[in-house]
Formats: structure tokens, sequence, C-alpha cells
């Protein structure tokens, strides 16, 4: 299994769709780049030790649920 603890997404993306990393449960940390817009449903769903996100300006719209279950989480 690959164990990763930071999510890094790439200038080059400009939305996350739905469930993208759901239940991804390692990463402690994501940055999303300013070139992200829009962020989709249950996009973070689950991810229990996600203890950080990084959301910019650009950043225009959240969908339903996208941290749902994120227990550790302080946004």
């Amino acid at each position: 299994m690959y164990k990763f603890n930071k999510i890094n997404i790439p200038n080059s993306v400009i939305k996350l769709g739905d469930e993208c990393f759901e239940e991804c449960i390692n990463p402690t940390r994501v940055d999303i780049p300013n070139s992200v817009t829009k962020i989709g449903n249950y996009c973070f769903k689950r991810c229990i030790n996600l203890t950080r996100i990084i959301i910019h300006n650009s950043v225009t719209k959240i969908a339903d649920e996208c941290f749902k279950g994120c227990i550790n989480l302080n946004i």
C-alpha cells in the first residue's frame, strides 16, 4: 500500500472532482494551489488524519459535505 502524508496538487489543476480524495486516511496536510477554483462533493470525506488544509482565495465553491468525517481537521 502506498502511504503519503501530504497531498500536493499541481498548479495545472482547476477543479477537485467529487470524491477525489475520499477515504484517503494517511494524508495529514493538503495544499490547494491558486489554480483551483472549485472543490467537489465529498472531496475529502473521511480523511480521518487530515489536520491541515490550505485553501486560497481562488476557490469560489466548496461543495456539500466536502470535509464530512474529517474528525481531526481544524479549518
